[in-house]
């Protein structure tokens, strides 16, 4: 990835600083709202609804899926319930949904196969079938895991192995390609011919090749005591992967050659008698659901010094596996949802996060150029930067950084950042489409609280004016 030379804030500083919120419960971030189902509760994911933009929480429950519509996240209202009326639908303290298309995916230790649910129509869901594989147990799956761009499904946690599955031909009757039994896989990410599996028995992470998900191949592994999940970052150059013991926390792994998989960090909170459980990577920060010690955001823009940046206690226990349970940081409004075993759904604002806002403009392959951040916007956080990637390679293109945003339209493109304030930066993309520019935060009080709205501009042929956009992206300057 090419990285341009950095962007000093201090030509952006004479701005007024506001206060960093810290409450009781937690620092740098925000509950604006919640919803408890009334009965136990456990995983969470998310969903967006392409036509309208409106976000939706999708909340597990030891009897129930429900789809929550959190476009008002200070009050979630459901919008689509589903229980044990459905076929195959059975109780369990473990149930977890993915999504593929406008279709939700829901599996659960209790057996009965694959629930399938549309949400089309968010507002009005509606449940499908259940799916089953002739002659394949499917007496418990503990986890699901979709990879998206490609169409696979993975289903976990079996009693008979990971059953793996082709959507794209009909994604309501999924064409089984084959089961991986070479070892129980507990949980696991697929992306870019890779997945990245959580063996909680053998005590393994392990790196496969499933580029031909029919014939997966084991690439390299590394002990990891208790491994319950491993998730990579966007770029499958770092991975984190949680240990779900007693003092259990997490280990971050430089994954660059997959075969060689290079632990760079551990990173543990509340000592011998707490362990976390679910850990994500979102544009170089760990969000992660940390059973008593609730919610947990990490920079990992350096891998080998994670910095805590945000944390909140979803739940009054103090040890043990009791309190946060899921964890969902996808939404583009940057929101976080939180699942607690006794509290249901908590919507988590923290400072770390990144808001995308207006629209992208496609290019080549009606495919539109993405916009992200690099770590969090921390006061003296040296490595933070922004990047642009999906954009075409060996390009040029420009970086627009501003204090303020903008929606001006001409000749097919939309200005999202007022550059009166601000600066603009040109860039080259690498053979992958990516380009990076620093923007290192001083350590500056003056800083606290400046809100910057960035957006890149890269040359396309087949987009208006020669060139494809990004959306908005606002983050501001926090105190970690």
């Amino acid at each position: 990835m090419i990285r341009p030379s950095g962007l000093g804030l201090a030509a952006l500083a004479g701005l007024l600083s506001s206060p960093v919120h810290v409450q009781a419960q937690g620092r740098n971030a925000t509950l604006l709202g919640a919803y408890n189902p009334g009965e136990y509760t456990n995983d969470i994911w998310g969903y967006v609804d392409p036509s309208t933009g409106k976000e939706y929480a999708l909340l597990m429950t030891r009897t129930r899926a429900i789809v929550l519509d959190c476009s008002n996240p200070s009050a979630p209202v459901v919008r689509g319930t589903f229980s044990r009326s459905l076929s195959g639908w059975r109780a369990s303290t473990w149930r977890d949904a993915r999504t593929f298309g406008h279709y939700m995916y829901v599996v659960t230790e209790g057996g009965g196969g694959m629930q399938i649910i549309d949400l089309a129509n968010p507002d009005s869901p509606t449940f499908v079938r259940t799916h089953t594989i002739p002659g394949r147990s499917w007496n418990n799956t503990h986890n699901i895991s979709i990879d998206t761009d490609a169409g696979i499904c993975y289903v976990v946690g079996t009693s008979g192995g990971m059953h793996v599955m082709d959507l794209n031909a009909n994604p309501t009757d999924p064409t089984y390609l084959t089961t991986y039994t070479a070892e129980y896989v507990h949980d696991m990410q697929a992306q870019d011919g890779l997945a990245y599996l959580a063996e909680i028995n053998r005590q393994q992470f392990r790196v496969v090749d499933v580029s031909n998900p029919s014939n997966i191949v084991s690439l390299g592994s590394s002990f990891n005591a208790s491994c319950h999940t491993a998730f990579p970052n966007r770029t499958g150059t770092v991975a984190v992967a949680t240990t779900e013991n007693f003092g259990g926390g997490m280990t971050i792994y430089d994954v660059s050659n997959p075969a060689q998989p290079r632990q760079l960090s551990t990173w543990a909170t509340g000592g011998s008698v707490t362990s976390v459980h679910n850990a994500f990577i979102l544009d170089g920060v760990i969000h992660a659901s940390y059973y008593s010690e609730g919610y947990r955001a990490l920079d990992i823009s350096d891998p080998a010094r994670p910095v805590q940046v945000a944390y909140y206690d979803t739940n009054a226990s103090s040890s043990g596996f009791d309190g946060a349970w899921g964890c969902y940081p996808f939404q583009p409004s940057g929101v976080v949802y939180m699942s607690d075993q006794s509290n249901g759904l908590m919507v988590l604002d923290p400072l770390s996060r990144a808001e995308h806002y207006g629209d992208p403009v496609a290019g080549t392959g009606g495919v539109a150029p993405t916009m992200h951040t690099f770590g969090a916007p921390y006061l003296g956080n040296a490595n933070f930067a922004v990047e642009v990637a999906d954009a075409q390679p060996l390009v040029q293109g420009l970086f627009l950084i501003g204090t303020a945003p903008l929606s001006v339209s001409f000749g097919g493109l939309t200005l999202l950042v007022d550059t009166t304030l601000g600066v603009d930066f040109p860039i080259a993309t690498d053979a992958a489409g990516e380009a990076r520019m620093s923007i290192a935060i001083p350590n500056s009080p003056g800083l606290l609280g400046l809100t910057l709205h960035a957006q890149c501009f890269v040359q396309d042929a087949a987009g208006p004016l020669g060139y494809a956009t990004t959306d908005g992206l606002r983050f501001s300057v926090f105190l970690p």
